[in-house]
């Protein structure tokens, strides 16, 4: 089972109520902070447990309809809809305490404008066919009173979900993979991220990325804006290559990038 790790965060013990009402002990077998993903095992086999269908990035359009499901302020089985108002919005990450860091870079995550509340962390956002595209983590807020949904929640991308998850369950590090530019969305009408800035010795310039470059496909995949390539390199992992697309004064290239890991740059 995946949830939030903020809502298991220095819990003492864990219970997971089932459909038919039963309550289940469950132990924490592993922890994303920065991420805010945990995954939780079950004490009790449970052969009558549907797994969840995921819907990813691809698959994924602004306007869309958007379900989030859980139970806001102890009522459950809640369900409210909205649409997918952004992709790719990035906000601090869970853990940020300090204001630097690698716990304080950021998460790419889905905006919508379903209400969400407190106690819909953890929960599933679905598309129209009922598949998961996110799990309901985060509201915007005032910052007066007691919080509450304004028409400003996010969810972490079920590519994030299902990357962070099976690394988890397999013991294996879950570590944020860099590459090492600051840029930009396009002002020309033009797809893509154009870089602004490339971090000296980083993977970016290793692989001979430049200060103007447009990137516009990463591995085939179309990088429509900024947001797009900050949430292509949240589902990879340090270590892992990726071939970047761009343009550059009207040639086309490809950089092969081999991707740091964010926390050796913060260390450095």
């Amino acid at each position: 089972i995946v949830t939030n790790a903020h809502v298991v965060d220095a819990a003492l013990e864990v219970v997971v109520t089932l459909p038919s009402g039963r309550e289940i002990s469950a132990e924490v077998i592993g922890v994303d902070v920065r991420r805010d993903v945990a995954v939780l095992q079950l004490v009790e086999e449970q052969e009558s447990l549907v797994p969840a269908v995921f819907a990813f990035g691809s698959d994924l359009e602004v306007g869309q309809l958007a379900v989030a499901l859980g139970s806001p302020f102890d009522l459950e089985r809640t369900v409210t809809a909205g649409i997918v108002s952004a992709i790719g919005r990035v906000i601090d990450s869970y853990g940020c305490w300090s204001g630097i860091g690698a716990e304080c870079a950021g998460v790419a995550m889905i905006q919508t404008d379903a209400p969400i509340n407190p106690g819909n962390s953890g929960g599933p956002l679905a598309d129209r066919d009922g598949r998961v595209i996110g799990m309901n983590t985060a509201i915007q807020s005032t910052g007066f009173g007691v919080a509450g949904n304004i028409g400003v929640g996010f969810a972490i991308p079920s590519d994030t979900i299902v990357l962070v998850a099976r690394r988890l369950i397999i013991g294996q590090p879950v570590g944020t993979a860099w590459l090492g530019i600051r840029g930009e969305t396009p002002t020309d009408g033009r797809i893509g991220a154009v870089v602004v800035e490339v971090v000296e010795g980083s993977p970016a310039a290793a692989a001979g990325l430049l200060t103007g470059d447009r990137i516009f496909r990463s591995d085939g995949r179309t990088i429509r804006d900024m947001s797009a390539l900050r949430a292509d390199i949240q589902i990879r992992l340090p270590g892992e290559k990726v071939d970047l697309e761009y343009e550059r004064d009207g040639v086309i290239g490809v950089a092969r990038v081999d991707l740091g890991a964010l926390d050796d740059h913060f260390a450095e």
